[in-house]
């Protein structure tokens, strides 16, 4: 297994597009806000597709065994599911937003600065 040059070539460009050094204050953090969000609520769409997809006229719970139950209940169980998986990785990814935020606002300060 060889590692493709791409992925860091792209990983790079991603970087620059969110933390670019020119862009307005008010546009970084704008975008950070965006991408603060965005995979949470994409998280829970993906949630709600794949219960709408999935469901059988069941309810599996996680020690309860399974019981008849409406879309709606079963829909609400996996939400509940995607939110406890979403706290641990809106934990880290919002402490890698945090990284860049502090990196591009302390460059800001250094470049007016110096």
């Amino acid at each position: 297994y060889k590692r493709q040059p791409v992925y860091g070539v792209a990983l790079v460009m991603a970087l620059y597009w969110t933390c670019r050094p020119s862009m307005a204050l008010k546009s970084f953090l704008l975008r950070m806000l965006a991408l603060a969000f965005s995979p949470i609520i994409l998280l829970t769409l993906i949630a709600l597709l794949v219960g709408i997809f999935v469901y059988d006229g069941q309810c599996y719970g996680f020690t309860d065994g399974k019981w008849e139950c409406s879309l709606g209940e079963f829909l609400g169980i996996q939400i509940q599911y995607a939110v406890l998986f979403e706290i641990f990785f809106s934990i880290v990814w919002i402490g890698i937003l945090a990284l860049l935020v502090c990196g591009n606002l302390g460059y800001r300060y250094l470049k007016q600065a110096g």
